[in-house]
């Protein structure tokens, strides 16, 4: 081929990047629309943010982890992994919260504009031929779907419950209710690892000291953590601590059998404790 036609041709695809994309400004950020697309036909974008001196941060704001669950893929420990390896092999970094970002100085971020572009094409992937399976069902929409399915007559389950505190207000995942006021109420709160165990432990070790003196302490509190063998032993020791019983999930083990969730649910409610693992 001719070196005057690759010529043209780069000229070409120059001009319809210039076409085609676009910037805009958000506060302290820089918005870029790049015409690279999706496997769910999306146009990319990428966010550019001024730090200290000549420093940047381009990420892409969790969006593609965001458009995963739209899609029906959730935010698995195993899908997060997968595309951390994808994020490192291209040298970028994916946080806890599903965010690909990449720290450069000014002279770098036309490239990391880029990088951060292929990890959010690339992250889409699984879309081409996902099915949605209900072992990737996160553990808090597990617990509310065995939860509000069960009709036991004794009990009256409801979910996303809100209570409030001294302080502030607080959410369990499903709360029973024994229509014999004799027996406990029990509240169930999901405690995922890929939240962060101490992150997680602190967030329970404040709900339960706000909740104090007010009538939701009477309340039986059933903790299901998932991925226990990751957390470390201080913040297990204090969710165990704080709650009347634990239901703890290894990894691999995230579909747990409904019939252990309920069987504790109906043993705290009938005052006796004991602790299981699914």
């Amino acid at each position: 081929m001719a070196a005057s036609t690759c010529s043209s041709i780069k000229d070409e695809l120059l001009k319809f990047f210039t076409a085609h994309a676009s910037v805009v400004t958000r506060g302290s950020m820089c918005v870029l629309t790049l015409p690279v697309r999706t496997i769910d036909g999306r146009f990319v974008e990428v966010f550019v943010e001024e730090k200290l001196g000549d420093a940047v941060l381009v990420h892409d704001a969790g969006k593609t982890a965001g458009e995963l669950h739209v899609q029906g893929l959730h935010w698995t420990t195993a899908r997060r992994d997968l595309l951390r390896r994808v994020a490192e092999r291209l040298g970028v970094t994916l946080d806890d919260r599903g965010v690909f970002q990449k720290a450069c100085k000014r002279a770098a971020v036309s490239e990391a504009v880029l990088t951060i572009s292929q990890c959010a094409s690339v992250g889409m992937f699984e879309v081409v031929q996902h099915a949605p399976r209900i072992e990737e069902e996160p553990i808090a929409a597990q617990v509310k779907r065995v939860m509000s399915s069960w009709k036991p007559g004794f009990l009256d389950v409801v979910s996303n419950v809100r209570v409030s505190g001294r302080n502030g207000d607080h959410a369990f995942d499903a709360v029973a209710h024994h229509k014999d006021a004799k027996h406990r109420t029990v509240a169930i709160k999901t405690l995922p690892y890929g939240y962060g165990a101490h992150v997680q432990a602190d967030r329970y070790g404040f709900m339960v000291l706000d909740l104090k003196v007010t009538p939701f302490d009477k309340w039986q509190r059933l903790a299901v953590i998932s991925q226990v063998e990751r957390w470390p032993a201080a913040p297990l020791k204090l969710v165990r601590k704080l709650s009347a019983d634990t239901l703890e999930l290894r990894t691999g083990e995230e579909q747990f059998r409904a019939p252990i969730l309920l069987d504790a649910v109906q043993t705290l409610s009938a005052k006796a404790t004991r602790k299981k693992t699914a």
